[in-house]
């Protein structure tokens, strides 16, 4: 598995903090990877970069290395893709414009699932979601839903909460718009950023798979939590073939998702220093 690769320095490249659906703050974060032992991360919230520049500065504070990131909800036709972009500059105006009409779209896609809810006879408002939370409509996912419904008692579990209401295709999904991957990539390659697949053993669909294996990315995500090396080689190889950068992290957010730890799995400094040098660039 990733995680027994033996190496002496260890990044994780995928997580999430409180500024989308992570249960953690961003100093919680930070502590957390300084525990697991970590030489540095990258917090990729979903559509949203504010958990920076604070991730920065407390980063500095705690001599954590980290290079910035996000997790951008895309599609490819009607088909959802997730990408992580890496290493922008903060300050990039046009690339946070682009951000912000993400998060647009994320807002109008939590109110349209707010309306299937009350066709379900459940009423829930948008203050209710936002009190709850303590965060906007347009940083809610999908993982706030669930746990308002096991609130309710209306859903035992997250998994019960997806398998009745929020996975794809289930009574109160809501795919929503969202930017085309191609839109997706150019903007990510405007800011001077890494564009890259995330977790693509969970992409079922192969024509897809082929499909973005086709495109401008510039890399892979090829480890991933508790993967397992059998289902790391595949992607591992194809990124390769393509000769594009492999990532990897833990998908972390918390409780919600109890098996992804903070470093179960992770890159290498080799990896990470490509990202620093960009990202330093970019600065």
């Amino acid at each position: 598995m990733s995680h027994t690769r033996s190496i002496t320095k260890r990044y994780d490249l995928h997580c999430h903090s409180v500024h989308s659906d992570g249960e953690k703050s961003v100093k919680e974060l930070i502590a957390l990877a300084k525990q697991a032992e970590l030489a540095g991360l990258s917090i990729t919230d979903h559509d949203t970069i504010s958990a920076y520049p604070e991730a920065l500065n407390e980063a500095k504070k705690e001599s954590l290395d980290i290079v910035t990131g996000t997790e951008i909800s895309c599609l490819y036709g009607e088909k959802p893709v997730h990408l992580l972009a890496y290493s922008f500059s903060v300050h990039d105006e046009k690339f946070k414009g682009f951000i912000k009409e993400c998060q647009r779209m994320r807002y109008e896609r939590n109110i349209a699932m707010l309306e299937l809810f009350e066709k379900h006879q459940i009423v829930i408002t948008p203050n209710e979601m936002e009190e709850m939370f303590n965060k906007k409509m347009h940083a809610i996912g999908r993982p706030h839903f669930a746990k308002l419904l096991i609130e309710r008692g209306i859903a035992s579990s997250f998994s019960d909460a997806f398998n009745q209401y929020l996975a794809d295709g289930k009574k109160c999904f809501v795919l929503g718009q969202r930017p085309s991957v191609e839109e997706t990539i150019e903007a990510i390659h405007a800011a001077n950023s890494f564009a890259v697949i995330a977790h693509p053993h969970i992409i079922r669909d192969q024509g897809l798979v082929k499909a973005l294996l086709g495109m401008n990315f510039d890399g892979i995500e090829g480890y991933y939590a508790k993967m397992g090396p059998n289902r790391e080689q595949r992607w591992i190889a194809l990124g390769n073939n393509k000769s594009w950068m492999i990532t990897g992290g833990s998908d972390f957010h918390g409780e919600c998702k109890p098996i992804n730890k903070l470093g179960s799995s992770w890159v290498a400094e080799e990896t990470f220093k490509k990202l620093k040098e960009r990202f330093d660039e970019n600065e």
